[in-house]
């Protein structure tokens, strides 16, 4: 019993040493895990941070993109409005319908502004909905649908809305110079198509001479545009 009570105390010492030992162990393995795990989180913590620089950059850089391609629409604009250009660098301007729908909403409700104004030629009623066809208005009281094109000098004509966009160009800028046959040879359209809408491009132009000779830089061929002569379309 003796000799059994000693190896008893012997192996209790053995385990209580390895225990001893092996929490030793445990301590140290925890203390470099949470070692470990602060950095993770500190790294993380800056990974975050770096996120966030890299997103408002980039937002910054996309800010002074859109000021850019803003900065270089209303140069060309402005260089299309008063000088001479070709198609190919007109049509990057106002390249289709919607473009040249768009512009012409602007010019006649001043859409997409502050200043946008709607009257019904009907009946004066200030309100309006989306009408049938792209940029149209249709009156909330009346119901009159007026057409983009409506009471502008595009109303009736069947040549592609740009390329009567740019006739009107070619003729404002040339002073009213330029020949059917040479409109005819730009815009691959018919000279006797080109004849008669641009007698009536020259008409408008003599017509609004006065207003023309007043006007402000950058106005240019967009004062021939609104024809209030025109029955509603």
């Amino acid at each position: 019993m003796t000799l059994n009570e000693k190896l008893k105390d012997s192996q209790n010492v053995k385990l209580e040493s390895q225990v001893v030992e092996r929490t030793k162990e445990v301590l140290e393995k925890s203390a470099i895990i949470e070692a470990q795990n602060e950095e993770l989180t500190q790294v993380n913590e800056l990974l975050q941070k770096q996120k966030e620089e890299i997103l408002q950059m980039n937002l910054l850089l996309e800010k002074d993109n859109e000021v850019l391609q803003t900065n270089v629409v209303k140069v060309t604009q402005a260089r299309v409005m008063s000088t001479e250009v070709n198609f190919e660098e007109f049509s990057k301007i106002y390249p289709d319908n919607e473009s040249c729908f768009r512009f012409l909403a602007g010019m006649k409700w001043k859409n997409g502004t502050a200043n946008d104004h709607y009257e019904c030629r009907k009946c004066g009623h200030d309100h309006y909905f989306h009408g049938h066809t792209p940029y149209s208005r249709r009156c909330a009281k009346c119901d009159y649908d007026e057409s983009v094109i409506s009471h502008t000098i595009f109303q009736n004509t069947r040549i592609p809305i740009n390329k009567a966009f740019y006739m009107v160009f070619l003729i404002y800028t040339t002073k009213g110079k330029i020949s059917s046959h040479k409109l005819s040879e730009i815009l691959s359209i018919r000279q006797s198509t080109c004849w008669a809408y641009g007698s009536r491009i020259k008409k408008a132009m003599h017509d609004r001479r006065k207003e023309i000779a007043a006007s402000k830089s950058g106005e240019g061929w967009s004062l021939l545009v609104l024809d209030h002569s025109l029955e509603p379309a």
